[in-house]
């Protein structure tokens, strides 16, 4: 028996037909269009496609690229931050 507990943690999605309308809602649109957006995490340049998660982080939405290591400190952020 593993000595690790899981729980099931639900993740909302957005899908590529309304992420568009999601980034200009958020006043990130663009910034991704034009090329000026960056992952917060590690600061690479990201399309509509690299788009990972949205994140908010200092009362404010982040993107994050779709590195899963990206994905996985964004979320330790958030948790901390949540705390």
């Amino acid at each position: 028996m593993s000595k690790y507990r899981f729980r099931n943690v639900g993740v909302p999605a957005i899908s590529e037909e309304i992420l568009p309308e999601v980034l200009k809602k958020l006043e990130l649109y663009e910034d991704v269009v034009n090329g000026h957006a960056k992952c917060y995490i590690y600061g690479r340049q990201l399309t509509l496609d690299t788009i990972g998660a949205i994140a908010v982080l200092d009362e404010k939405p982040v993107l994050i690229c779709s590195k899963p290591s990206c994905i996985g400190r964004a979320s330790l952020i958030v948790k901390r931050q949540a705390s």
